[in-house]
């Protein structure tokens, strides 16, 4: 088929048939219907750039991601995917962004992802994903990531290695111990939320060196040292909020 764009939203398809022969096929737009299939099928569509199956009810795990070398863009959000984001999507070299909050997603997340040489924004809130958030080698070209309402309990290794990570969002999940130096790291921080975890300690004085940094939340923690005066060295800082901690 030479068919190139395919727009089916909102119109009460409840599956689709072999997709094998849409061999041309760069967008697919097919969010708020019934959908039903395994994400599986959707993975012979090897000319795809954009696949929308936003509220559905897709299935099955991301395995075979890495069949779709022209994926720019996934998004999956409310559907009922599981298992983790598998070591395979390395193959996936176009991707740019992955969307697929309030799914089933769990087990851990593969390094591959972060690695991958154009993704910039990595969107999982609200499944059960869990483990480290982050460990690969090299840097990450990430500028936005978003695991709130999972149930990580480590950062990693890596979590300083996004020179170009803008947005940080950790809130509402499990992760334990004290808040990395590493972050300080990720030099053009703009946003970062790690609220309603388990974090003790205090905040690095490293963080007075995000000169980006305007909005730091870190309310429903166990932190328990004073704030260091760096703070101050923050010009942009718009919101700090540091509410239910033990902060004296």
């Amino acid at each position: 088929s030479n068919l190139h764009t395919l727009n089916i939203y909102e119109a009460g398809v409840s599956s689709f048939p072999d997709m094998s022969g849409l061999t041309n096929l760069r967008n697919l737009s097919a969010w708020n219907n019934n959908i039903s299939n395994d994400f599986f099928d959707f993975t012979v569509l090897d000319s795809i750039e954009t696949l929308d199956i936003y509220g559905n009810q897709v299935s099955g795990t991301l395995d075979g991601i890495g069949n779709l070398t022209n994926l720019i863009n996934l998004y999956a959000g409310f559907n009922q995917l599981s298992g983790g984001i598998p070591a395979d999507i390395s193959g996936a070299v176009s991707l740019e962004g992955i969307f697929i909050e309030n799914n089933s997603l769990n087990g851990e997340i593969d390094p591959a992802v972060f690695e991958l040489p154009l993704i910039n924004n990595i969107d999982l809130p609200g499944n059960n994903l869990n483990g480290v958030v982050a460990s690969f080698t090299g840097n990450s070209s990430l500028e936005r990531l978003n695991l709130t309402n999972n149930g990580f309990t480590e950062f990693g290794e890596s979590i300083g290695q996004f020179p170009n990570l803008r947005i940080l969002f950790l809130g509402d999940n499990q992760l334990v111990g004290q808040i990395p130096v590493a972050i300080a790291s990720d030099s053009v921080l703009e946003l970062v939320s790690i609220s309603n975890n388990q974090l003790n300690g205090g905040i690095p004085i490293e963080i007075g060196n995000l000169t980006q940094l305007a909005d730091l939340y870190l309310t429903g923690n166990q932190l328990n040292e004073p704030l260091p005066t760096e703070l101050g060295n923050l010009s942009n800082l718009f919101t700090l909020a540091i509410d239910q901690n033990q902060i004296p």
